[in-house]
């Protein structure tokens, strides 16, 4: 599914073009997630969960996996692969559990017990649990290192990305038998701690060498930080009519969670188009993106229409598509990016000598 908030952000910055709503809607920060449809993730990460369903599999190119929750990588190729299955236990066998998600907390909810998880930064994942194991099952082609302190590095190959595991509460074991050339499987179990029945812990993504770092925030912590950080960018979204509301509110989110740091071919801040199968950069749809952020955020607005000419071409092709580790140059598409930027300096500014001198030659080529 093509990111459809892009487009309604766009509506609704022609709404703004026409002047504020009367009532315009407040925007809650309060959003239910269906993970089928929407991912959970957080702006500036490649680490996003989703359910896997028998609808949905052919979407997520995941024909023949398991259904259930994932998490998964939007790093590299645009469509994007899941990293570990995720289980929750009751005496080492797997239970049903449901689903609640937020803009800032993933609950897996079972009758025995309850694993949250938050993504506290771009590069980390932490979780907590009590009455329930949780066992990460890891995608074909994974390799599992200890490293040390019972901490575990999963490298996936299809990926191209690690991943640190580690316990700060619980432990955990990792099965992963090896036959010489490669692990037969790799499966990490987060169990709690005999006397409370809780868990905590950690994964951290990174592509070559990972840093060890004291934890300065509690699992409560990160949450509200998250919740802040989503806070100021609701505040930068355009003005909407009240009975846009439920719309405004899904819009913001996808678009807020969207954002990958910088990375390899993306040379800025990047609002891919999807974090579900159209994890990538395209050379128009990024001018929506652009549009829609132009009114309250010209910064990160700015970012999201000069992408494609951090990568263009000597004869002033610009690439179809580009992520941090591709850039696709045999398609071209419509070019809008003139009439971007008029409607953006008409409506949003970048009428300055800075921002005109630095997109002059490229639009010109």
């Amino acid at each position: 599914m093509r990111q459809f908030l892009t487009w309604f952000c766009l509506s609704s910055a022609l709404v703004v073009q026409a002047g504020a709503p009367a009532e315009p809607y407040a925007y809650t920060g309060r959003l239910g997630l269906d993970i089928t449809k929407v991912p959970f993730s957080r702006y500036g990460s490649t680490v996003a969960f989703s359910k896997f369903t028998e609808e949905n599999l052919v979407s997520f190119h995941a024909t023949g996996l398991p259904t259930g929750v994932y998490l998964r990588s939007v790093d590299g190729d645009q469509r994007t692969h899941p990293v570990f299955r995720v289980e929750l236990l009751d005496a080492d066998k797997p239970v049903p559990f449901v689903v609640e998600a937020g803009p800032s907390l993933l609950r897996l909810k079972a009758a025995q017990g309850i694993i949250e998880v938050c993504i506290a930064d771009s590069n980390r994942v932490k979780f907590r649990g009590h009455g329930v194991s949780l066992r990460l099952v890891a995608q074909d082609g994974a390799l599992a290192v200890p490293n040390f302190a019972n901490h575990w590095e999963v490298n996936s190959e299809r990926v191209m990305e690690k991943y640190m595991l580690w316990s700060t509460r619980g432990e955990l074991h990792m099965e992963a038998p090896w036959n010489g050339l490669s692990n037969l499987r790799v499966a990490a179990t987060f169990s709690p701690d005999p006397e409370s029945l809780r868990l905590e812990g950690e994964i951290d993504t990174y592509p070559s060498v990972w840093t060890p770092h004291q934890d300065s925030e509690t699992f409560d912590e990160s949450v509200r930080t998250v919740e802040q950080d989503y806070g100021r960018w609701l505040k930068l979204m355009p003005d909407v009519p009240r009975d846009f509301g439920l719309g405004a509110e899904l819009a913001a989110y996808v678009n807020w969670s969207s954002v990958v740091d910088r990375s390899g071919y993306l040379d800025r801040p990047a609002m891919l188009m999807s974090k579900n199968w159209m994890a990538a950069v395209w050379s128009w749809d990024h001018c929506f993106n652009a549009m829609a952020l132009s009114f309250k955020d010209p910064d990160l607005s700015w970012q999201q229409y000069m992408l494609p000419f951090d990568n263009q071409r000597p004869e002033g092709a610009l690439p179809d598509m580009t992520t941090s580790t591709s850039n696709e140059l045999n398609f071209t598409k419509p070019p809008i990016h003139g009439w971007a930027l008029a409607w953006m300096m008409q409506h949003g500014g970048f009428t300055d000598q800075a921002h005109l001198a630095q997109i002059y030659l490229p639009l010109s080529r």
